[in-house]
């Protein structure tokens, strides 16, 4: 289970006070969710089809721990870090996840990438876009070549904002009214429980 636990960590930073801010806040006072959908939800897709990931979240978020509605604009590195696997065997009978950002083409559309040299191979990172009344993120994942794969939005910490660098927020995604095909994971993992984090950010499909 050591690369399991590998893909899990792959994120920058996992819905917690993950380390310190550069401006002295040790944690992370709010925290928040935002609902990100993932469409056509379709276990199998084809060479060149487009899967897209996206969220449209008010800019007013109700706090998990005080229940206190927060009004959290401007926010200055509000974003996520997805990592990106193939589900793979050595041939021998050895399962492992096998870093595939490379095999995907990527369609932007609300959002801007985050260039990242830590781990390029298999997470790629993007801020998201503030509107008026919203922060949108809008990326379609084009598959180059066949397999079987599983991707993951990761949590954020430490958000702060623009004209305020304490307090900060934590940020949690959940993957809402989609079929995330968690059976293709459970294959690779036999036996295996899932955990909360896994309920909420695991998507898998096959290319054929």
């Amino acid at each position: 289970m050591r690369i399991l636990i590998i893909f899990l960590l792959g994120g920058i930073c996992i819905f917690a006070e993950c380390n310190r801010s550069p401006f002295g806040c040790f944690e992370s006072t709010w925290q928040f969710q935002i609902p990100m959908q993932i469409y056509p939800d379709n276990e199998e897709v084809k060479i060149g089809d487009t899967i897209w990931m996206q969220l449209s979240s008010p800019k007013h978020f109700t706090d998990a721990i005080s229940g206190q509605d927060i009004d959290f604009s401007q926010a200055a590195n509000l974003s996520t870090n997805i990592t990106f696997y193939q589900f793979a065997d050595s041939g021998n009978g050895i399962k492992y996840l096998k870093p595939a950002v490379a095999f995907f083409d990527y369609k932007l559309v609300y959002g801007r990438f985050l260039p990242d040299d830590r781990g390029a191979s298999y997470n790629v990172d993007y801020n998201f876009k503030e509107t008026d009344s919203s922060y949108e993120f809008k990326l379609g994942i084009v598959p180059k070549l066949t397999g079987e794969f599983v991707f993951a939005p990761y949590d954020v910490s430490s958000v702060y904002r623009k004209n305020a660098k304490c307090p900060q927020a934590a940020f949690q995604y959940a993957i809402i009214n989609t079929n995330q095909h968690l059976k293709t994971y459970l294959d690779f993992y036999p036996g295996h429980v899932l955990s909360s984090l896994e309920k909420r950010i695991v998507y898998c499909f096959k290319v054929k």
